[in-house]
């Protein structure tokens, strides 16, 4: 992963959005989309996705739309990156060095660590880093 991908942060955005709503209820892809401000067919393509690896369910109908299929922090950064644009950290070649196999080693490992958290854990973060300034 050299840069996360439109969808990716899409994706994000619409699981960040789901941990807010109700818990038992459905959103539309109509309300989703408005609020990222996306295509509703765009995002639904990345909601399909998601419900593939089984982060959100879906509902059709009048009452229907996607919801959290897990608990906001069971849901980790890291995992919504791979569904959608596969691995996390890849390098296009291995290089003969050593010292840059290990440098390559230590920035995967540090990179998984970073974004081994969860939704609920990030939107933590964020509030308490906004009420320290």
């Amino acid at each position: 992963m050299a840069a996360l991908s439109a969808k990716t942060i899409y994706a994000l955005g619409a699981l960040y959005e789901l941990t807010f709503a109700r818990p038992q209820s459905y959103t539309a892809v109509k309300t989703l989309a408005a609020t990222l401000s996306t295509s509703p067919a765009f995002l639904e393509q990345i909601l399909n996705i998601l419900k593939q690896q089984g982060i959100v369910e879906s509902l059709r109908g009048a009452q229907g739309g996607y919801k959290l299929a897990k608990a906001p922090s069971e849901i980790f950064i890291a995992d919504v990156i791979v569904a959608v644009q596969g691995e996390l950290f890849e390098a296009s070649i291995k290089p003969t060095s050593l010292v840059l196999q290990h440098f390559l080693h230590e920035s995967k490992r540090h990179i998984e660590s970073y974004l081994s958290i969860s939704l609920a854990q990030l939107d933590a973060n964020f509030h308490a880093l906004h009420f320290e300034i």
